[in-house]
């Protein structure tokens, strides 16, 4: 593996022109730019959220069947990547969620009220009662075959293809590269743009769902196109709910494409440590264990990042940032 000459390198970056004077304007304000604008640093940061979403039990057993891995596409010693499953597949899961979370209740509560009419007698044995019963049970086992038929498509993919050994097509969403130092963004899975990371700038935004409760997000926005697509890094937590997360996740994303320092010190990456030359040298250096998180419990490995999101949100309010 070796760094290419626009790969991102804090201790030298180039002479680049201000951003153009629309950047700023009132429009730039309600669009991708929209939001506090966050500053490049040297920070050095654990970002919680992601490196909760592993265990090292995972890991450990993802190293006995590569094959398997879920890290795949998803972030390596080489790029950080996301994907996002076609339109129909998106389509298949909120069909089988709403049949499950919609029709479900609905089914259960009808068929136990009908069972309780029917075998508890309250309402008199007659003709027109009985049409009732017979209606309300024909309209519950009406709903049950709706329910069962929408999630039956979800039912194949996942169970059934995985034995035949057949993958679903994802199309790319973004890519950050450390090996090229390229921020890469795709529309409906085809090459949008792509230009060096240190073209771009962050923006923390904020909007409210549905709820009113604040709801985080990050883009990355190259400062000299007025592209109508941005990169946008909350897409990689899921805890969106939580400032804190931002603010973290942004310097996390400097060190990765940064190929002057070592990759982020998180359980996820690990694996990939001895494959970058700056990472090697460094734990070469310093002495970092080659499997400090992997060979943790998962109890230990909770606790110490559980250890650690305090202190960091706690150094956050000291800062004035939470």
């Amino acid at each position: 593996m070796h760094y290419s000459d626009t790969a991102y390198r804090s201790d030298k970056i180039p002479d680049l022109p201000p951003a153009p004077a629309g950047n700023s304007g009132f429009w730039a304000q309600m669009g991708l730019r929209a939001g506090r604008k966050l500053h490049y640093n040297n920070k050095e940061v654990l970002q919680t959220d992601l490196a909760l979403r592993w265990k090292p039990s995972e890991i450990r057993a993802q190293e006995q069947e590569p094959a398997s891995s879920m890290l795949d596409n998803f972030c390596t010693h080489e790029r950080i990547s996301t994907v996002q499953p076609p339109f129909w597949f998106r389509l298949i899961i909120f069909l089988e969620m709403f049949a499950r979370w919609g029709i479900g209740p609905f089914v259960v509560i009808a068929f136990l009220v009908d069972n309780y009419i029917f075998f508890s007698g309250v309402f008199p044995q007659n003709k027109e009662h009985s049409y009732f019963s017979i209606d309300s049970f024909q309209t519950t086992i009406f709903m049950l075959g709706v329910a069962l038929t929408l999630a039956l498509p979800a039912y194949i993919i996942g169970e059934v293809l995985p034995r035949l050994n057949i993958r679903l097509n994802a199309f790319p969403v973004f890519e950050l590269n450390r090996c090229t130092g390229m921020v890469t963004v795709y529309r409906k899975g085809k090459l949008y743009y792509s230009h060096p990371f240190v073209e771009f700038d962050a923006y923390l935004g904020t909007l409210a769902d549905h709820q009113g409760s604040p709801h985080y997000f990050m883009n990355l926005v190259h400062r000299y196109h007025q592209y109508d697509r941005a990169c946008g890094l909350s897409d990689l937590t899921s805890r969106i709910y939580r400032e804190d997360n931002i603010y973290t996740l942004w310097p996390m994303i400097q060190q990765y494409m940064d190929v002057t320092r070592p990759l982020p010190d998180m359980l996820f990456l690990e694996p990939y440590r001895q494959l970058d030359p700056t990472t090697k040298a460094h734990d070469a250096a310093t002495g970092r264990p080659e499997r400090y998180w992997r060979d943790m419990s998962d109890e230990e490995y909770e606790r110490i990042i559980h250890q650690r999101d305090a202190e960091q949100r706690q150094a956050l309010k000291r800062d004035g940032l939470q």
